[in-house]
């Protein structure tokens, strides 16, 4: 099992930003290779996961060992041999410092808030806005919205940040 991953990525001018540090998927995109024998060779797949998070239970998965108990991630292996992306935990990403904000991905979904304000700072649906061109906080977003912000609600107690 080979897993190749890098840090994250720069703003290289899009969105008019040079450096890291902020939400848009230019910089918190991270680029993963995973071959594993018997998984089909080429094969990508967008379903996003949390390298952070996500790589210790693949790692644990793919030799047999028992799950660790105080893991928050999630074996990706079955999506790896399969070949094809499967419903998966919600991702998170927060930055402190001179940015703050924090920060839920759930498949096309992705929301932004003020890490110490929790005010909404943005809202994408990736599907139909994948540039993040079009803020949706404050639209008519169905559940959408209202599901994220609990979601990260919940994931910031269980991290402390609340």
């Amino acid at each position: 099992l080979v897993v190749f991953t890098s840090d994250h990525g720069e703003m290289g001018g899009s969105h008019a930003l040079m450096n890291k540090g902020v939400w848009q998927e230019e910089s918190t995109r991270v680029p993963m290779i995973v071959r594993a024998p018997g998984a089909p060779a080429g094969t990508e797949i967008d379903t996003p996961v949390s390298a952070g998070v996500d790589i210790m239970p693949t790692l644990l998965d793919w030799v047999g060992g028992p799950p660790e108990p105080t893991a928050s991630g999630a074996s990706i292996l079955a999506m790896v041999r399969a070949g094809e992306g499967r419903a998966h935990h919600p991702v998170f990403s927060e930055m402190a410092g001179g940015h703050d904000w924090i920060m839920v991905r759930d498949g096309d979904w992705k929301y932004v808030e003020g890490r110490a304000s929790g005010e909404p700072i943005a809202l994408h649906n990736l599907a139909d806005d994948p540039r993040e061109l079009e803020n949706l906080v404050g639209s008519d977003t169905g559940d959408e919205g209202r599901s994220l912000r609990a979601e990260l609600r919940q994931w910031r107690s269980s991290v402390g940040l609340i």
